[in-house]
C-alpha cells in the first residue's frame, strides 16, 4: 500500500508556479543581503543563504527570482579580509630558539636544498632525531 500525504505551506512549488533558483552571492553577508532581496521578492517569496557554497536560494515567482538575481549582481560586496598569524620553526633541535614570527615583507627563510634526516647522540642512550625536509 502506497499512501501520500500533501501538507499545506509546506514549502512545495508544484502547482504555485514559483520557482527556485541558486545565485551566486560570493562572501556576501545576510546583513547586506536581506535588505536587497527583501525589496524585491513578493510576501510568499523567501531565501536562504548557502555559505558553503556562497550562493542563496530564491523561491518566488520567475519575474521575482529575475530581480533578485539583478538586485545580488548590484550589491557592492566589500573584498574579504584575511588574517594570519603563524610562526616559522627551522630548529628542532632541544635547546634551540623557539619559533619565531615571520616579517612578511621579507624573504621568507624556507629551505632550497635537500638536508636528510639526522640523528644527534647527547649522552647516554638520549638520541634527537631531525627529520629530513626538502
Amino acid at each position: 500500500m502506497l499512501m501520500f500525504f500533501a501538507m499545506p505551506n509546506a514549502g512545495f512549488s508544484q502547482g504555485t508556479g514559483k520557482v527556485s533558483e541558486k545565485i551566486p552571492a560570493g562572501h556576501a553577508t545576510l546583513e547586506l543581503l536581506k535588505p536587497a532581496l527583501d525589496k524585491v521578492l513578493s510576501p510568499e517569496g523567501r531565501f536562504v543563504l548557502l555559505p558553503g557554497s556562497g550562493e542563496v536560494m530564491v523561491i518566488d515567482f520567475p519575474d521575482k527570482v529575475r530581480a533578485a538575481r539583478e538586485a545580488v549582481a548590484a550589491l557592492e560586496i566589500p573584498p574579504p579580509r584575511v588574517a594570519l598569524d603563524f610562526a616559522f620553526r627551522t630548529n628542532v633541535a632541544p635547546g634551540m630558539s623557539k619559533g619565531q614570527p615571520v616579517d612578511s615583507t621579507g624573504d621568507f627563510p624556507f629551505p632550497t636544498r635537500y638536508e636528510p634526516p639526522r640523528i644527534v647522540a647527547n649522552g647516554g642512550n638520549v638520541f634527537t632525531v631531525i627529520p629530513a625536509h626538502p
